[in-house]
C-alpha cells in the first residue's frame, strides 16, 4: 500500500488545486494496479467542513490521526508539488517512515504523468 504525501496546509488558497493534483496522482497510481492511501484526498472534504464550523484541526491531530496510515503502509511518494521541500508535514512524514520504519521515501514529478493518460476501465 502507498501513502501519497504531498504538501496541502499553506497557503490555504491553494489547498483546492492541491487536492485535484493528488486526486489526479492517486487515480493515475490506481489505474496501474497500485493501492493508495492518499490523506488529502480522504480529508480534503472533512477540513474544508470543519473549516467551515469554526473548528479547523491543528496539523498535530492531523499528524495523530494519520499515523496509524503511515504504519500500514509499506511505502511513501511524494507528490512533488511547489513547496514540498519547505512542508513541515511532508517533513514528517518521510521522516516517520524512515525513522519508525526504515522505508525511504520515493518522489513523483506532476509532469510524470498526465490525466488524459489514465486508462479509465468501463470509459471506452
Amino acid at each position: 500500500m502507498i501513502y501519497l504525501a504531498s504538501p496541502y496546509s499553506f497557503p490555504k488558497e491553494e489547498r483546492g488545486r492541491r487536492y485535484r493534483q493528488n486526486l489526479f496522482a492517486m487515480g493515475y497510481l490506481i489505474t496501474r494496479g497500485h493501492q493508495v492511501y492518499c490523506p488529502i484526498v480522504h480529508t480534503h472534504e472533512v477540513n474544508e467542513f470543519l473549516a467551515t464550523q469554526k473548528c479547523e484541526p491543528s496539523p498535530s491531530f492531523w499528524y495523530a490521526f494519520e499515523e496509524p496510515f503511515m504504519n500500514w503502509c509499506s511505502r511513501i511518494v511524494v507528490l512533488q508539488l511547489k513547496g514540498w521541500r519547505k512542508s513541515q508535514g511532508v517533513e514528517r512524514e518521510i521522516s516517520h517512515f524512515w525513522n519508525k520504519r526504515h522505508i525511504a521515501a520515493e518522489f513523483m514529478h506532476p509532469q510524470s504523468y498526465k490525466i488524459h493518460e489514465l486508462p479509465w476501465p468501463g470509459l471506452d
